[in-house]
């Protein structure tokens, strides 16, 4: 039986999820360290055979090390791991009992007691998850699709590939979450926005400390000056984690999509929005046709996937160790 006791965001890359993270990880008691990306690894870990074979089980581990040696994410600075001692630490040859054993080590290393885990695609990913831990809760954030799809555009070339590339992610994250919530108890799934955490962050956070059965604590709100948001603040994609919460920085699609942009989004994702609380913005006559399904039946997360992330990085080195 497991150790872990796990809560797991869901959230849409560029919708607030490190900063969520960061501010969570700055609680004294909480520990929610820089993603791992260990639900890649778990996707796809049937490829390795059975891991009962030593040649199997020490394929995992070691594209498991390589993948944490070179990562921008961390367990915690001062975890070191190789082959070897995983191999004699781990009870089970299974892939639970290493992701189990991996968080638990970062958890003692920082010496807190509640564990927040921030995945990729975590809904889509949730039977894997529930299956390894039944009593998980779950936190949920979502951001208005016109601004992730925005801070999809600011990288040096579009984010998952295309603007149609990065909005099929956006619904279909949003629509497994919907499934998923219609699958657990109310008390298990906390709701909010990246919009409601940046206008009063105070006010989200007391919710959300409530759910995860901590008191409120103030220096969160100061997690900027924290170690781990310094350090998460060196690379590109995570630099606003080194200075206080960007209370404006909602609405600002207006700025940087063009016109033909935002009516691709609410085509693809108007009925979401009109859920989420979205007011769209273009009449219905105003949006194009959505073009015809892919002919690839993978989900968009597998289909999309963006060269540069902790997915595509696992996904090399998984293609370099399968036995």
């Amino acid at each position: 039986m497991s150790r872990l006791h796990p809560n797991f965001l869901i959230c849409s890359e560029r919708s607030g999820s490190n900063l969520l993270r960061s501010l969570l990880n700055a609680h004294p008691e909480i520990y929610a360290p820089e993603p791992i990306h260990l639900g890649a690894f778990w996707e796809r870990v049937e490829e390795f055979g059975d891991l009962r074979q030593s040649a199997s089980w020490r394929a995992l581990l070691a594209a498991i090390v390589e993948f944490l040696a070179g990562w921008k994410g961390s367990l915690h600075p001062s975890l070191r791991l190789d082959v070897a001692s995983l191999d004699a630490a781990i009870p089970e040859r299974s892939f639970a009992a290493i992701y189990d054993h991996l968080y638990a080590l970062g958890l003692a290393a920082a010496g807190k007691r509640r564990l927040f885990i921030k995945e990729n695609h975590t809904a889509q990913r949730a039977p894997i998850f529930r299956a390894a831990y039944p009593d998980a809760s779950f936190v949920y954030q979502v951001r208005d699709p016109r601004d992730f799809l925005a801070s999809c555009k600011a990288f040096p070339s579009y984010k998952y590939g295309s603007a149609q590339a990065a909005i099929e992610i956006w619904c279909a994250d949003q629509q497994a979450t919907i499934e998923l919530r219609a699958q657990l108890p109310a008390g298990r799934v906390h709701a909010g926005s990246y919009e409601a955490l940046i206008h009063d962050p105070e006010a989200e956070l007391v919710r959300l400390c409530a759910f995860l059965a901590v008191d409120y604590a103030p220096e969160m709100l100061e997690f900027y000056k924290t170690e781990d948001a310094r350090r998460a603040a060196t690379h590109a994609a995570w630099r606003n984690l080194g200075k206080p919460i960007m209370t404006g920085n909602a609405g600002r699609y207006a700025q940087t999509l063009t016109r033909d942009e935002i009516a691709m989004v609410e085509a693809h994702s108007g009925a979401l929005m009109d859920r989420l609380g979205y007011p769209r913005s273009l009449a219905a006559a105003d949006l194009p046709p959505l073009p015809p399904s892919a002919p690839d039946a993978r989900p968009p997360h597998l289909r999309h996937v963006d060269e540069a992330s902790g997915s595509a990085v696992v996904h090399r080195i998984i293609d370099r160790h399968l036995p």
